[in-house]
C-alpha cells in the first residue's frame, strides 16, 4: 500500500539474527515488519520506564498492507491475534562472563480489534531490539517487504540486505534452517533448495532493492555451506535520500525541521527540503556519484549509515 510503502523499517541486526521459537508466515512477518516501521528513536523512553508502545491502524489500511479484503478483516485479524500474541524470538549472544547466553522474549502482547480500528500492543521488554540504540542496525523501506509473496524471502532479504555493504555472506545450511525455524521442514536439500532457496532468490531479484546470487560450499558430498553474493540496485541518489530521512527521524521530536518534513506531503518534500538535503550531504558524504550503485562513502565512523562490522 502506497500509503505505507516509504516507511522506514530499521532494526537491532540482533533481531534480523534472532531465532523465533515457531515459523513466521508471510502476513506475520509483513504484520511485524509494520509494527517496526512505526517504531521511533524516541520510544527508548517507553522501554526505560517499562511502559508498552501502542500502535493504532484502520481496519482499511490494515487490509490494504495484508493485501486483504477490508470484509475478512475481522476473521484475518483474529488469526493474527491468536498467532503473533504467542510468538518469541530469541536472541543469542555472549553474556558478561563470556558464555553463552540468551534472551527470549514475546513481542506482542495485545492485539484488539473494535469498530474498524485495530490496536496493537508491543511489550516494552522487546523495544530494544525494535529501535536504533546501537551502531549495529539494519534499514530499508517497508515496502521491500509488502511486495514479497514468501515467508522465507522476507526473512532471508534481511539477513542479506544487513550485510549489502560487504557484497557477500556465508552462512551454514544447518544455521539458515534454525533462522527460518523449518529445521524439520525438506530434509532433503533438494527440496529445500527448490522450496526456499530459489522462491526466495526470485522474489528477492523481482521486487527489493537488492540482487543476489549464490554457490553452494560442499562438505564431501553434502552441501554445507551458501554464500550469498548481494548488489544494491539502488543508486548513490536513492542511498543518500535514504539516509537523510532516517536522519530526519532521529531528531528530537520538537526539532522544527522534523515537523515541517513530517507536516509535509510525502510528494513535495525532496522539492522543499533541497536545501537541507544538500547541506547534509556536503557535511556527511564523502564522494557522490548520483547513478552509481557502489555504496555511499562517508567522511568518519560516527557519520549516519557507517558500517562497523
Amino acid at each position: 500500500m502506497k500509503k505505507f510503502n516509504n516507511n522506514l523499517v530499521i532494526q537491532s541486526n540482533d533481531l534480523v539474527e534472532a531465532r523465533f521459537t515457531t515459523h513466521m508466515t508471510e502476513q506475520e512477518q509483513k504484520t511485524l515488519m509494520f509494527i517496526i516501521s512505526e517504531t521511533k528513536k524516541s520510544d527508548v523512553d517507553l522501554y526505560l520506564n517499562n511502559q508498552n508502545k501502542i500502535i493504532e491502524i484502520s481496519a482499511i489500511d490494515f487490509a490494504n498492507i495484508m493485501k486483504t479484503s477490508t470484509s475478512r478483516i475481522y476473521e484475518d485479524a483474529s488469526a493474527l491475534s491468536g498467532s503473533l500474541t504467542g510468538k518469541k524470538f530469541k536472541v543469542q549472544f555472549i553474556g558478561k562472563d563470556g558464555s553463552k547466553a540468551f534472551d527470549e522474549i514475546s513481542l506482542i502482547s495485545r492485539m484488539k480489534y473494535e469498530a474498524g480500528q485495530l490496536t496493537i500492543q508491543i511489550n516494552s521488554s522487546a523495544l530494544v531490539y525494535l529501535i536504533e540504540l546501537k551502531e549495529r542496525f539494519t534499514v530499508f523501506r517497508l515496502e521491500n517487504i509488502l511486495r514479497l509473496g514468501s515467508s522465507y524471502a522476507i526473512k532471508i532479504y534481511q539477513l542479506l540486505k544487513q550485510y549489502e555493504t560487504l557484497s557477500t555472506r556465508t552462512i551454514s545450511i544447518d544455521e539458515l534452517r534454525e533462522i527460518l525455524a523449518i529445521e524439520y521442514t525438506y530434509k532433503l536439500y533438494s527440496d529445500f533448495k527448490r522450496k526456499v532457496l530459489e522462491i526466495s532468490k526470485k522474489h528477492i531479484n523481482l521486487h527489493t532493492d537488492i540482487q543476489i546470487e549464490y554457490e553452494e560450499v560442499k562438505l564431501g558430498r553434502k552441501v554445507h555451506k551458501i554464500i550469498f553474493h548481494i548488489k544494491s540496485k539502488i543508486n548513490q541518489e536513492q542511498q543518500a535520500k535514504l539516509a537523510f530521512e532516517l536522519y530526519i527521524k532521529n531528531l528530537s521530536n520538537n526539532n522544527q525541521l522534523k515537523y515541517l518534513w513530517e507536516q509535509t506531503k510525502p510528494e513535495y518534500r525532496w522539492e522543499r527540503f533541497d536545501k537541507e538535503f544538500n547541506i547534509w550531504m556536503d557535511k556527511n558524504v564523502f564522494y557522490y556519484e548520483a547513478n552509481s550503485c557502489d555504496q555511499l562513502q562517508y567522511f568518519e565512523q560516527g557519520t549516519l549509515f557507517y558500517k562497523n562490522d
